[in-house]
C-alpha cells in the first residue's frame, strides 16, 4: 500500500535558504574588500533577508496533508505578513545600533541574499 503524499515538499525551502546561507557568506568575506564596516553592514542585511525567509519557510511549511489545506494557505499568509515585519524590525534595529553601519552595503547584502529566492527557479531542476 502506498504511503500518503504531503500537499506541501519543504526541500526545496531547505535548499533555498542554504542557498541564501551560502550567498551570505559569500557577500560578507567579499565586502571586506572595502572594510570592515562593509563587511559587518553587508553581514547585517544578509542577515535580515534569510532570518526573513526562514520564518517563513518555517510559517509556509509546517503543515501537510489534504487534512490540513486550510492550515498550509494560512501558513503562507502568516509566513508572507510575518516575513515583511521582520524585515521592518531587521531594519528599524540596524538604524537603532550604536555601531555606525554603511547603508549601501547595508542593502546590497539584503538584496544579494533576497535574489537567491528570485533566481533559484530559473536553477531548479
Amino acid at each position: 500500500m502506498s504511503q500518503p503524499q504531503p500537499l506541501v515538499n519543504a526541500k526545496p525551502a531547505v535548499q533555498l535558504l542554504k542557498g541564501q546561507l551560502i550567498v551570505a557568506v559569500i557577500v560578507s568575506l567579499l565586502a571586506l574588500i572595502w572594510g570592515q564596516k562593509a563587511a559587518y553592514s553587508a553581514g547585517l542585511g544578509a542577515l535580515i533577508a534569510l532570518v526573513a525567509s526562514a520564518y517563513f519557510a518555517w510559517e509556509a511549511f509546517r503543515f501537510g496533508g489534504a487534512i490540513s489545506s486550510g492550515r498550509i494557505l494560512g501558513g503562507f499568509y502568516r509566513g508572507i505578513i510575518g516575513k515583511f515585519v521582520l524585515v521592518i524590525i531587521g531594519f528599524a534595529l540596524v538604524q537603532h545600533l550604536s555601531v555606525p553601519v554603511s547603508m549601501a552595503a547595508l542593502f546590497v547584502g539584503f538584496v544579494l541574499v533576497q535574489a537567491v529566492v528570485w533566481v533559484a527557479p530559473l536553477w531548479s531542476t
